[in-house]
């Protein structure tokens, strides 16, 4: 079976911000750096099989780009701070949306906060310690030129 959040994380960059990701980054998209991330909190009965976590969703500059101009159907050189932001926040809630019932089951009930914008050093420290183990999934995906980075805690 493959893993949940790489199912959620390529069909969100796919069907909603019309980017092909892949789940074998080359050479250059790894090299490429990390510029924006969000985070979105869940919470969760146990009781329903649902939990509490995380979802981190770090990406390169070029990535949040694209994500604001295909979502918001502007020219990428209007794509603003603001615009990136609001797109990789929507691109978390629907990742996280759509993975979390994967995992918890279909009667799982998870209330998602607001996704809030990570600093990029911090969102880097979290993926670290998610690469170390603390992690429960971990995706890197390679799109368009750049990456994504997912990491669910």
């Amino acid at each position: 079976m493959p893993c949940p959040l790489l199912t959620a994380a390529t069909s969100t960059f796919e069907s909603l911000a019309l980017l092909f990701a892949e789940d074998a980054p080359t050479d250059a998209q790894r090299a490429a750096p990390l510029a924006h991330a969000v985070r979105v909190t869940f919470g969760g009965d146990p009781a329903d099989g649902a939990f509490a976590g995380a979802l981190l969703v770090a990406v390169t500059d070029d990535v949040a780009t694209a994500l604001a101009a295909n979502m918001l159907g502007v020219a990428p050189a209007h794509a603003d701070a603001r615009a990136r932001r609001d797109a990789l926040g929507e691109v978390g809630n629907v990742v996280c949306g759509n993975v979390l019932p994967l995992l918890g089951g279909r009667a799982a009930v998870f209330p998602l906060a607001a996704p809030t914008p990570v600093p990029i050093a911090e969102a880097l420290a979290e993926l670290d310690a998610g690469v170390a183990g603390v992690t429960a999934l971990h995706v890197a995906l390679g799109v368009d030129a750049g990456r994504a980075v997912l990491t669910l805690h």
